[in-house]
C-alpha cells in the first residue's frame, strides 16, 4: 500500500451482532480490533462521504489493507472514533479498504 511509512497500529473493538433474551435485545461483546494503517485528517471530499451534521466531529481517514467495516470504533488521538462510512478500495494496484471515522457521540 502507498505510504506505509504513515501506518501505524489502530486498536479499537467491531460491534457483533446479538439475540433477544426474553423479548430483549442483549448485544454480543464487542470484538477486538489491531490494524496498522494510515490515519490522516478527513479530506474535503472524504467529509463530503458522511451525513450532514457529522461533519464538524473531528474526522478522520484510515486506510489498511485489513478489513474496515461501518461500525467500527478505534481511538485516535485519545478520542474513540467511530467509522461512518467504508469504501473498499480492491483495484488491483493498491488494495485496501478506507474508512472515514469521526468522534464518537456520547448519549446524555
Amino acid at each position: 500500500m502507498a505510504f506505509t511509512q504513515f501506518n501505524q497500529t489502530v486498536t479499537g473493538e467491531r460491534k457483533g451482532g446479538g439475540s433477544y433474551v426474553s423479548g430483549v435485545w442483549v448485544a454480543d461483546e464487542p470484538e477486538e480490533l489491531s490494524i496498522e494503517g494510515s490515519v490522516q485528517p478527513a479530506s474535503e471530499n472524504e467529509l463530503m462521504l458522511l451525513p450532514e451534521g457529522r461533519r464538524e466531529d473531528g474526522a478522520y481517514a484510515i486506510r489498511s489493507k485489513s478489513e474496515i467495516k461501518a461500525g467500527d470504533v478505534f481511538t485516535l488521538f485519545g478520542d474513540r472514533h467511530e467509522v461512518i462510512k467504508r469504501q473498499v478500495w480492491q483495484n488491483g494496484v493498491s488494495p485496501h479498504y478506507l474508512g472515514v471515522a469521526v468522534r464518537e457521540q456520547l448519549d446524555d
